[in-house]
């Protein structure tokens, strides 16, 4: 076995406040305190980021523009301030064809890179 033991996780529930931002911010912290190069995803494409809680300030112009957004690697993954090993990527949102984000070529280069680099 190499280094490249990538794990993908993903947090989702049926409804809204259930703890799945709390919780992804919680275990991403615990992976890069455990020296894991860590990178969250905000995927909640309806609502605004929530990425303040980590002193990171989302781009505001991408829910404009959401595939240019995720298409520009350097302008939407963002270095979590000190914390050593954690990036996100703040949600754009809100933005009304979430769906077709989703579903992008853009997104999927996106996931594509992000197993490659984290």
């Amino acid at each position: 076995m190499g280094e490249n033991n990538v794990k993908v996780v993903l947090i989702t529930s049926t409804g809204s406040s259930e703890g799945k931002t709390l919780t992804s911010y919680k275990l991403g912290l615990a992976s890069a305190r455990a020296r894991k190069r860590t990178l969250i995803i905000e995927t909640d494409l309806r609502s605004p980021s929530l990425c303040q809680s980590l002193q990171v300030t989302s781009h505001g112009d991408a829910n404009l523009e959401p595939l240019k957004y995720y298409g520009s690697l350097s302008e939407c993954i963002h270095l979590v301030p000190e914390v050593e090993n954690l990036y996100i990527v703040p949600s754009p949102g809100p933005i009304l064809q979430y769906a077709a984000v989703m579903e992008s070529s853009e997104m999927h280069r996106l996931l594509e890179d992000a197993r490659q680099r984290f």
